[in-house]
């Protein structure tokens, strides 16, 4: 989805000398048709991707609660590599959806720290 943003000018009230400006969104909405191998990619990319969040949410859940050291970005990125070889299914999906779950993870714990926004939750299966 691309969202474009364009200035539009807007006089406000009597007053000529006022003038506010304002951002408009536009988004496009597009349809995909994946063939039966595209689907059955993007099913095991994003369960490997839920499996991944949960295990280092677990991971600094139990960290936090024991008092230890914290678990960083770059801390779940090296135990990653150790857990594509404990679990060899992990290594066919990309890296970089693996490394893009680590970094969303770090920074829902540094804004629940930061901003107190609300503890992460774990990422469950939602079928419909």
């Amino acid at each position: 989805m691309q969202k474009i943003t364009e200035k539009f000018r807007r006089e406000v009230g009597t007053s000529k000398n006022h003038i506010e400006y304002i951002n408009m969104f536009k988004a496009y909405r597009y349809r995909i048709k994946p063939d039966p191998e595209q689907i059955q990619l993007l099913e095991s990319s994003f369960g490997c991707a839920r499996f991944i969040y949960n295990h280092f949410l677990e991971l600094k859940i139990s960290l936090y609660a024991s008092g230890k050291q914290k678990l960083t970005k770059y801390d779940m990125d090296a135990k990653l590599k150790a857990l594509k070889e404990e679990h060899p299914w992990l290594k066919e999906v990309n890296s970089q959806s693996l490394q893009a779950v680590t970094m969303n993870l770090d920074s829902a714990f540094g804004r629940f720290f930061k901003e107190k926004k609300g503890f992460p939750s774990s990422s469950l299966t939602q079928t419909r």
